[in-house]
């Protein structure tokens, strides 16, 4: 053992030991130093970062659980480890790297690298986390549940990176869909293999992505009306979101399958569905509105929010009176405004049976004032605003593609920086030295490391001038850009 590799493990296993012994819980508990003292070594050592314990010839802890009878690693996160520029394929298999499993999965970071990225470790990189066998040995036991777990839509098809999707036959063990990836690549799928996974998982766990799927992959759009009428059907009312979910889902379906959801006995007050929609008959549009009049729900009073479409002296003249005010006064004034300016005189028509002490509503039902400040309805930009709702106070219209980029640009940028940077360190000085330099370039003053010491022995590598002035060179090494969270 030479000197560079005695120091190196002797300060590793001084930081290192509590961790690899199961004696703390915590990578921060060495004075607030564990965390740039992990990525470190992480970033020097790879995947031999899991064989150091055994080479400083320490011993697992010998008390506890069974699982303590195993070396202790910190948990480290996919973005921050890519950011060090340790080779995406190899952090995959690394058993303490996770949070992959909806935005950096290997779809998601194989596109980013063919889109974002150029070079040959761009490609290689993508050819080996895009190939099938990969993805079956890390996701071995993935359940269909694990499929649709938060996913973040990757709005790029293999088709814009210059690849193929996956076909169906090296995706499935007999007639068995292999579950691997997420969701949100759902373009690098077969349709038929992707309905086999979803349809394994209750809709209501999925459904709702549908829509901001399929406005990209059309291809969708029948699987998507498959999980709204699977939804609409077991719609429990009462609920405070009922009429939110019920407006996406009747608004998803065909007409044919909506007319029967609203024309089926069972679904009492859901029958409001029939003014959620754009389509909606003159006589389909009042019978809705008529459970819209006669609601003293807060819940049903949303509905107010779903109206489908602009409403017409037609829908208006099947309404009893008194309907025909409730719902002339409260919606939202875009609902009414045209037959307002057109047929004002006939709508004032409709109410000369109400009693006198209703005149005065009567006076005021067609004022701007007094209304629902919100409508969404059944149009692109309606039911865009409605299924970008974070809260009913809340409106914000997102781009999938520039949230994709956002977050895949830069990190795609990082890495291919740091990887090459990562590899002329290591190419230049072996792991130990390696090691001893960042250390000594990352420790405050306040920091239990013998920075001294470490310059000191660093000075006689013969390498000593170029690796640390290599160091001092890329921000990536320096509090503040990189090592502060795992």
């Amino acid at each position: 053992m030479n000197v560079f590799e005695s120091m190196a493990h002797a300060i590793i296993g001084e930081h290192g030991r509590a961790l690899f012994r199961h004696q703390y819980t915590s990578t921060l508990s060495t004075f607030g130093y564990g965390i740039k003292f992990w990525k470190t070594v992480l970033l020097c050592y790879g995947k031999e970062l899991y064989n150091l314990p055994k080479k400083m010839n320490l011993t697992p802890g010998q008390n506890g659980p069974v699982h303590m009878k195993e070396f202790g690693f910190p948990a480290f996160t996919m973005e921050k480890c890519v950011e060090l520029g340790v080779p995406i394929p190899e952090l995959y298999t690394y058993k303490t790297v996770g949070n992959y499993s909806t935005k950096y999965t290997p779809l998601h970071l194989g596109t980013a690298l063919l889109r974002f990225g150029s070079g040959k470790d761009a490609w290689r990189d993508a050819d080996q986390i895009l190939d099938i066998e990969f993805e079956k040995k890390l996701w071995v036991g993935r359940k269909a549940e694990d499929f649709v777990n938060s996913p973040f839509l990757n709005p790029y098809s293999p088709h814009d990176v210059g690849r193929r999707p996956f076909e169906k036959a090296d995706l499935y063990d007999g007639d068995k869909p292999i579950v691997i990836d997420e969701m949100g690549n759902a373009a690098w799928f077969p349709v038929g293999y992707y309905e086999d996974v979803l349809l394994n998982v209750q809709p209501d766990r999925w459904a709702g992505w549908m829509y901001v799927y399929s406005k990209r992959f059309p291809e969708l759009l029948p699987l998507q009306a498959r999980g709204a009428v699977s939804i609409l059907h077991n719609l429990p009312s009462g609920k405070s979101d009922t009429y939110t979910r019920l407006a996406k889902q009747i608004r998803c379906v065909a007409p044919k399958a909506a007319r029967a959801f609203w024309n089926g006995k069972h679904v009492g007050v859901l029958a409001v569905a029939s003014a959620f929609r754009a389509d909606s008959t003159p006589e389909e549009m009042a019978e809705g509105l008529r459970w819209i009049a006669v609601s003293k729900s807060s819940n049903m009073e949303m509905s107010y929010r779903y109206i489908g479409r602009a409403l017409t002296f037609d829908d208006f003249a099947l309404l009893a009176p008194q309907h025909a005010l409730t719902i002339l006064s409260n919606v939202n004034y875009e609902v009414v405004r045209e037959v307002i300016s057109k047929d004002s005189e006939r709508l004032a028509g409709l109410f000369f049976k109400l009693p006198s002490s209703q005149m005065k509503a009567v006076a005021n039902c067609m004022s701007v004032s007094g209304r629902e400040e919100k409508w969404y309805p059944d149009t692109e930009r309606g039911n865009d605003l409605l299924y970008n709702l974070t809260a009913m106070s809340t409106v914000e219209e997102k781009s999938s593609t520039a949230e994709w980029d956002a977050l895949m640009r830069p990190l795609v940028s990082k890495y291919l920086e740091t990887r090459a940077w990562r590899k002329q360190l290591l190419d230049l000085v072996d792991p130990d030295v390696a090691f001893l330099t960042l250390t000594w370039a990352l420790a405050a003053s306040d920091d239990p490391v013998p920075k001294d010491a470490i310059e000191n022995v660093l000075r006689s590598h013969p390498h000593a001038a170029g690796v640390m002035d290599l160091v001092r060179q890329h921000p990536m090494t320096w509090p503040g850009r990189g090592f502060d969270t795992l």
